[in-house]
Formats: structure tokens, sequence, C-alpha cells
């Protein structure tokens, strides 16, 4: 069984590399087995087909991601400590397996719709319970559900963004991979802080505009 557990994520590692390398379309299973340093009767034993072997990547990646967002909100936490405990999982997490950015960027441009089976931010967030904390704790009486799905976003994207761009930034500014890990380490701090800002920010925007 271990054999067999680690056969397939051999197989699984493998494809991660040539699809991030290649996508869907340019990828081929000889390729893929070559890669694992198996044969290719073995690799269509554990998965027959491309697309199949693709789904897998796509699944484990999400597999890896969501269910970081579900704790962490349906914790009994406060608003700031989920957001500090959230940011500091996703710095961790995402530099430990940066294929993951790229790879989820690529499924969005190549076949969106296969995203939405796994992606629901409403069921992951429980979105009427994090207005009911924010405007307990903060006092934001006038933020409602859409403001609170605009921060958020505003917050993966703050937390994703500079590890989808990091060659560009390390190559045009010089910086070598201690510091970037630094300036990263500095993300877990500062993006729960830009959250709370922002929201604080539109609290104010909607009650000026009653």
């Amino acid at each position: 069984m271990v054999k067999e557990d680690n056969t397939q994520q051999k197989i699984l590692d493998a494809a991660r590399s040539v699809f991030m390398k290649k996508g869907l379309a340019g990828a081929r299973m000889q390729e893929i087995a070559d890669e694992a340093g198996i044969n290719k009767a073995l690799l269509h034993y554990y998965f027959r087909t491309k697309d199949k072997l693709y789904y897998a990547i796509i699944e484990e990646a999400f597999q890896t991601i969501l269910p970081l967002v579900s704790d962490v909100f349906n914790s009994s936490e406060t608003l700031e400590m989920k957001l500090n405990r959230l940011a500091s999982k996703y710095v961790d997490l995402l530099e430990e397996h940066r294929y993951l950015p790229l790879f989820v960027l690529n499924e969005l441009q190549m076949n969106p719709g296969r995203i939405s089976e796994f992606i629901n931010l409403k069921k992951f967030l429980n979105i009427p319970n994090l207005k009911k904390q924010v405007q307990t704790e903060y006092g934001l009486e006038f933020i409602n559900e859409g403001m609170l799905m605009h921060a958020f976003i505003n917050f993966l994207s703050n937390m994703i963004f500079p590890f989808i761009a990091r060659p560009i930034i390390q190559f045009n500014l010089g910086i070598s991979d201690e510091i970037y890990r630094e300036f990263l380490m500095t993300r877990k701090v500062l993006v729960p802080r830009i959250f709370i800002s922002t929201l604080k920010s539109m609290n104010e925007y909607a009650k000026n505009i009653k």
C-alpha cells in the first residue's frame, strides 16, 4: 500500500511540474511518465487519461487551500486573530508550494467552469457570521455582505500577488531569496491590518452617503 501511495504521489508531483511548464494542451502523458521515472503503462494504470490526471492536480490544490479558510473563519477567535492566523498560514503554504498561485491562475484562464466546482466563497467564509463579528467587534454598523466580499477579495489579492509576481519583482529590484522571504513574512502582519482598514473606510463611506 505504501509503495502504491508513493507511486501515485510521484505521478502527481511529476504531472504538476509538466503541467506548470506546458499547460494541459501542451503536456504529454509520456513526458509525465518520464518525469516520474515510470513507464507509460503504469501511468495509465493510475490515471487513464490526461484530463483525469489534470483534474486530480486541481483537486489537490484546492483541497490544500480552501479548508484553511473554512477552519479559520468557523473558529471562535476574534476577527483579528482569524485574519492573522489565515495570513500566516497562507504565506507559509504558498512559500512551501510555490506552484499553487500560477497553477490556479492558469486554470482560471483555461477552464473557469472547472474552478467553480471547487470554490464557494460564501460557504467557506460564512459571510453572515463574519458581518455580525465585524459589527460587534468594530462597531461597523454600515458594513454589508457585498463590502465584506470586496474586502476579502482584496485580502486574497494582497496575499497571492507577491507570490505570482515574485520572479519579476526579484529580478527587477535585485532582491535575494532571503530578503524576499523577509518581505513575505511582513505580509502576515500587514495584510490583516489592510483588511480592517478597508472595512473601516467602507463603513465611513456608507455612513456618509446615507
